[in-house]
């Protein structure tokens, strides 16, 4: 009797397992589709795969229904279709989500009969196209004005500039950055419409005469281009003006992070380190084209030197080493002048840049307290017991 059951039980499992059963390929599960470009419909591919199947594909049909989950309506009625026909196309569906419910049935002489657990239903999505679509950001430009700064030696400017798409759910190798750049001042045309590679990020262009400029920026689609029509998408189209200017008209600012310039000297050695922290800001291209020059001067007398005698000779470095260091610097007062110069000539300095400081270096001295608040030093030492702040 056991044996009966379990031979039962076995001949069962084979037949559940030789139901025929569905894949489908398209649509994805929570997958995105989106309407062509310019229209307000898509088409979603509709394919899928049969497995297990002990009868000829002429005894089968694919059936499936269509619904609008927002709606809450049915937009394809129940369609059965046969099932040697496997790749099909769902034609004017909107932007919305769907639901794609679907099943295979069989033949049973002459009646159809749906096959056991083969009822399924999908849910997919479809989308704008140009809802979706890319936009173009660039990241290093802040405002609608791109500031170029012409080079000294040509009087022409360089236009480099780094391009990145928004977030989007299409396939962003279709896509290309065209551009165009229009003289302002004289309105003729300095560079025609231009179409970059898809996997492009950077338009540059060399020989800018210094004025004013509009670059306009805009997507095209590769796909739509490829059919010999325009694909420039005009949704995207980004526009900046270009400002090309003399290094003086646009110097950067210089700066000191602590005017205050006190140091005192190290007991061991007699000798002090000053550290001078600044900072220079400025448009990129200006930036590029100057560096920073500092002189110091004695601002007492005493035996060695007089004021005005040279501590330390007008010297240059480059502005992103942002803190000069003077090692081994005796007890006494200093003036310090910084100023800007031009890089391919250093004693070409701008003298509205320049900024005047003093520097004082003294030995460790003991604070004297009172009833009044005094201002402490960087070389007093503090007796225990005195309230500071």
């Amino acid at each position: 009797m056991l044996g009966i059951c379990l031979l039962s039980v076995l001949l069962l499992l084979v037949k559940v397992q030789a139901n025929p059963s569905i894949y489908l390929v398209q649509p994805k599960q929570e997958g995105s589709y989106f309407t062509a470009p310019n229209s307000v419909i898509a088409q979603v591919p509709l394919e899928y795969q049969l497995f297990g199947i002990a009868q000829p594909l002429s005894f089968y049909e694919f059936c499936f229904t269509v619904k609008s989950n927002h709606f809450a309506t049915i937009i394809v009625k129940e369609t059965c279709l046969p099932a040697n026909n496997n790749q099909l196309v769902l034609n004017q569906l909107k932007e919305d989500e769907y639901s794609l419910t679907y099943y295979l049935r069989e033949k049973n002489g002459n009646n159809w009969q749906e096959v056991p657990l083969s009822l399924t239903s999908n849910v997919f999505t479809v989308l704008s196209y140009e809802n979706a679509l890319p936009k173009i950001e660039l990241p290093a430009v802040i405002g609608d004005t791109i500031n170029i700064i012409s080079k000294e030696e040509t009087k022409t400017g360089e236009l480099v500039i780094d391009y990145i798409y928004s977030k989007t759910a299409l396939d962003i190798s279709n896509f290309a950055v065209c551009g165009r750049i229009i003289d302002s001042l004289r309105n003729t045309v300095k560079l025609q419409w231009t179409c970059l590679g898809p996997n492009d990020r950077r338009l540059a262009l060399s020989n800018l005469n210094l004025g004013k400029y509009t670059i306009d920026l805009i997507l095209t689609d590769m796909n739509i281009q490829r059919q010999g029509k325009n694909g420039f998408l005009l949704s995207t189209q980004l526009t900046k003006t270009i400002i090309v200017d003399e290094l003086r008209n646009a110097l950067p600012k210089l700066s000191l992070y602590n005017p205050l310039q006190e140091y005192v000297i190290d007991p061991n050695t007699g000798k002090a380190v000053i550290q001078i922290a600044f900072q220079v800001n400025g448009i990129p291209s200006a930036l590029q084209q100057v560096g920073v020059c500092i002189q110091i001067l004695y601002d007492d007398n005493n035996n060695q030197h007089t004021i005005g005698q040279e501590m330390l000779k007008y010297s240059c470095l480059p502005i992103n080493n942002n803190v000069i260091t003077l090692q081994n610097v005796d007890i006494g007062y200093y003036k310090a002048q910084m100023v800007l110069a031009k890089v391919i000539n250093a004693k070409d300095y701008f003298p509205e840049s320049k900024v005047e400081f003093p520097i004082i270096v003294n030995k460790p001295v003991e604070f004297i307290p009172s009833y009044q608040w005094q201002r402490l030093h960087v070389w007093h030492t503090i007796p225990s017991g005195i309230e500071t702040q």
